[in-house]
């Protein structure tokens, strides 16, 4: 559980890499999660522990000007934003 909370992007791992990475951690701590708990933490968790503020800026803005709701749109959009 604690690995989860405190894990952030590493300077060498893409944003696809620390994705997969929350996503393990979070099965392992809490494997009988529904899938709304889950989506929420991976949302939460992925923000705040993003490298690039800059991205994590662009995430919280567009999260709330579109009402982005999965985590796969998160994803998707920081991969957008990475690949500028």
């Amino acid at each position: 559980m604690r690995k989860f909370e405190n894990r952030k992007q590493l300077d060498s791992e893409s944003v696809v890499e620390y994705e997969q990475a929350l996503r393990n951690l979070y099965r392992l701590a809490w494997p009988k999660a529904t899938p709304e708990q889950k989506d929420m933490a991976l949302k939460t968790r992925f923000e705040e522990g993003l490298n690039n503020s800059d991205m994590q800026q662009y995430l919280r803005l567009h999260a709330m000007s579109d009402k982005i709701q999965l985590m796969d749109e998160w994803i998707s959009i920081a991969m957008d934003v990475s690949c500028r």
